[in-house]
């Protein structure tokens, strides 16, 4: 079994986004340490592995059969649309990867902070984190995190979206055994994260399969090309956000 593996978390009708995320990769990571699988149904990503599952039913089912089959105890868990704008220490990411290996009550570290009022102190083997209470609504997020991944394999629920799963499954949580966790103010271990304009904190690529304004700035900035014709939502009706 592998330690850690990095996943993306994607299917074929947002592969128009997989470019712009490999181009992140490249510039931003080109040595990340670990194998990178990205969930698919039938098609082949353009780098790392891919984990094919079938036919598209639902976010969850598919997550779910991913993760079956994906052979790895710790998983950084990363969405199709969060494309990298800063050189990633490799470093500061494998000594959070280690937390999880070296201790079995440690689920998750969310990488990035959560309201104070949300966190119950700091974690107690490593001060670049802080707890997240039982009964954190934040405690099952889908920003990008490291995730034991039997525990988020555990805490799906088949038919649920991302945004279901994170309401939902936070409740689920509350009566599990084990440490849910966050980074400090200050700490950002991937800067940005699914947020794709440093100049604006408010949006990420793609919302609910619409482009943003975000995703066309990081395609100018990047020097990239991207076909903002193609909405996954299907909306033909949908204007780019030029």
């Amino acid at each position: 079994m592998t330690d850690i593996a990095v996943v993306v978390s994607t299917c074929d009708k947002y592969h128009i986004l997989w470019e712009p995320f490999c181009h992140g990769l490249r510039k931003y990571w080109p040595d990340c340490p670990w194998i990178i699988q990205w969930i698919t149904n039938h098609l082949d990503a353009p780098m790392g592995e891919t984990v094919k599952v079938g036919d598209d039913a639902n976010w969850s089912d598919t997550s779910i059969a991913a993760l079956r089959i994906i052979n790895a105890e710790v998983v950084l868990w990363i969405h199709d649309d969060n494309w990298l704008t800063e050189r990633v220490d490799n470093d500061i990411l494998a000594s959070l990867g280690r937390l999880l290996l070296d201790h079995d009550d440690l689920n998750a570290i969310r990488l990035s902070n959560c309201y104070m009022s949300t966190t119950c102190g700091g974690y107690k083997h490593d001060e670049r984190l802080r707890m997240l209470c039982q009964d954190s609504q934040q405690r099952c997020s889908l920003q990008p995190s490291f995730w034991r991944r039997e525990v988020l394999l555990n805490l799906l629920q088949s038919g649920e979206s991302p945004w279901s799963f994170e309401g939902e499954a936070a409740h689920r949580s509350w009566d599990r055994q084990g440490d849910h966790t966050c980074c400090r103010e200050g700490f950002y271990p991937l800067r940005n994260l699914s947020h794709v304009d440093p100049a604006d904190w408010g949006d990420e690529a793609m919302r609910r399969g619409e482009w943003t304004t975000a995703a066309v700035k990081y395609a100018v900035r990047e020097r990239i090309n991207i076909n903002f014709s193609i909405h996954p939502n299907g909306n033909k009706n949908t204007k780019v956000p030029y």
